[in-house]
Parts: structure tokens; C-alpha cells; sequence
């Protein structure tokens, strides 16, 4: 069964005021069925100019014709909200921990649009050693219905119990380094959470500041991952003939450890463009993000 809720353009005030009540009341009616599933959004989505360009100064995206690659992710984030504060949803979705990412890019995105028609679907997955995966679909159509850009984000709901034997392996484990990969510095400014917040709409506590991340088990605060995302896109941008075009491409990214703030690391990408990893830190090898791109 899907619940769909439509009509009215999505408002991240109204968003975040049904969340927070869900999470200070909790609903009496109890815990979702599983025929519940999937829950379904979608409404028109007004861009802003303004916070494009602002998005692209803070992920420090090159400047472009093409819309930003991830950007329809963070337009679709009232809806996203809409679907995490459904009453009888398992666990705390504030502190909730994007696990992995992936993107198609159907068309190529030209100019910035006034209006985006954009849905999301909410559906639950496997267990997984910390809580349960769910899967959060987003989908951008043009006016007659077909797919420009679609995304799936895998989402933990931290401590739990999914009820089934079946636990996903997630983040699978990351590849070899390819010979004669480029290396470029990234940072992570004081204050870097709160910056991008503003921009994106995820206030999400655990990247707010180090009293908030603490609330969920975080001795500091975590980057946004889709942040250090769109970053490590933005460099792949400037390496490829064709620019911020990735139209026929398919983006499959794990977030693998926490990267915090403020602090530096390393991005790390291959020749042609189609690997990339970001250290925890410049000390250590280990990932916090990986991804590859491919033709599908």
C-alpha cells in the first residue's frame, strides 16, 4: 500500500515542525505495519536562485550552465522530511546516518528552473548490526512524467530491532587505490555543519556542533556526507572533458567512517574520473567516503 500525501509546495518550516512534534510526542497509534510500505510523497518544489549559487559556494562547485549535480537531492529535502516525521516510523529519525548514495542522471540538467516536480518514496530494508536500513527514493520528471534525475539514499535508523535474520553488509568494503590517482586537499572549516545547513535545509543534530552530535553517540560533529559528495563531484567537474554534464551516468557512493569538523583530509580520484575516495583525515588512509561513476 502507498500513502501518498500531495498537493501544496513543500515547505521545510512546516517539514521540520511535524518532525520535531513527532519526535517530543510520539505517536500513540504505535509502530507502522508493514503493509504500511512504501510511504510516497511529492509536490512541486520552488528553486531559488539564490541558494543554488550559495550551494555552489559552499561545496565550492565549479561555475557552470548545468544545474549542480546532487542538487535535486537537497530541493526534495521538505519531502524527505515530510516522509521521516510519518507517525509510527521505527526509531529517532533526528540523528538518523546516511549509509550510501546513488544517482542517475538521465538528461543533462540545463539552467536553473523556477518550479521542480519532484517525489519520494520511503520503503524499509534489511537489518543491519546497528538498527535497520530504510531506502529513501527521490525522482525529478519534467512535465510529461519521465525521469531526469533520480537518487536512492540507504538510511540507518540507529538501535533498531528490524525484526529479521537477514542483515545487509553495508558499507561494502572499499576497493584498491588505481595507479596514478590524483590527490587534492580538501578542508573542513569550524562551523562547516551550521553553513551547509543553511543551505541544504538538513539540520540534522549531529552536524550542528559537538553538545548536539553528543546527544546521538558523536564525540564531534560529522560533515554532512552529501556535502563532502557534492565536494568530491565538484573536483571530478573540473577534470572531465565534459564538465558538469553527466547525463548516461550512474553515481554509487558508501560513507564508510565520520568525517568531522573543523579539520582537513584528502581526496583522492583516478585518472579517468571514475574513482574517488576522501580520508577520514591527512594521517590516515582510511575512507569516510567512496564512489565510483559509470554508464548504465
Amino acid at each position: 500500500m502507498i500513502r501518498e500525501q500531495r498537493g501544496q509546495p513543500a515547505s521545510l518550516t512546516r517539514a521540520y515542525a511535524r518532525l520535531l512534534g513527532n519526535e517530543l510526542m510520539p505517536a500513540r497509534g504505535g509502530a507502522l505495519e508493514a503493509d504500511a510500505y512504501p510511504l510516497h510523497c511529492h509536490a512541486p518544489v520552488e528553486i531559488q536562485r539564490e541558494r543554488v549559487e550559495a550551494y555552489r559556494r559552499i561545496c565550492q562547485l565549479p561555475s557552470s550552465g548545468h544545474f549542480p549535480a546532487l542538487y535535486p537531492q537537497i530541493a526534495a529535502m521538505p519531502l524527505h522530511l515530510q516522509l521521516l516525521s510519518t507517525p509510527g516510523l521505527p526509531g529517532r529519525s533526528l540523528g538518523v546516518v546516511h549509509l550510501g548514495q546513488t544517482v542517475r542522471w538521465h538528461r543533462p540538467m540545463g539552467p536553473v528552473e523556477e518550479r521542480m516536480n519532484l517525489s519520494a518514496t520511503l520503503r524499509p530494508g534489511p537489518g543491519h548490526v546497528r538498527g535497520q536500513v530504510f531506502y529513501m527514493q527521490t525522482e525529478w520528471q519534467d512535465s510529461d512524467g519521465i525521469a531526469i534525475w533520480e537518487g536512492e539514499s540507504l538510511l540507518l535508523f540507529r538501535g533498531v530491532d528490524a525484526g529479521s535474520d537477514e542483515m545487509a553488509r553495508l558499507p561494502p568494503d572499499t576497493p584498491e587505490t588505481p595507479e596514478g590517482a590524483l590527490e587534492l586537499d580538501i578542508d573542513c572549516p569550524a562551523g562547516l555543519g551550521r553553513s551547509y545547513a543553511r543551505v541544504s535545509g538538513d539540520w540534522n543534530p549531529i552536524h550542528l556542533s559537538s553538545m548536539s552530535a553528543r546527544l546521538f553517540g558523536f564525540q564531534c560533529p560529522i560533515v554532512h556526507g552529501m556535502w563532502t559528495l557534492a565536494r568530491a563531484l565538484g573536483e571530478i567537474e573540473r577534470l572531465r572533458p565534459q564538465g558538469g554534464d553527466f547525463s548516461g551516468r550512474q553515481l554509487e557512493a558508501w560513507f564508510t567512517a565520520p568525517l568531522f569538523w573543523p579539520g582537513s583530509t584528502c581526496l583522492h580520484v583516478s585518472p579517468d574520473g571514475d574513482w574517488f575516495q576522501v580520508d577520514r583525515d591527512r594521517k590516515r588512509r582510511r575512507p569516510a567516503l567512496w564512489g565510483q561513476l559509470q554508464s548504465f
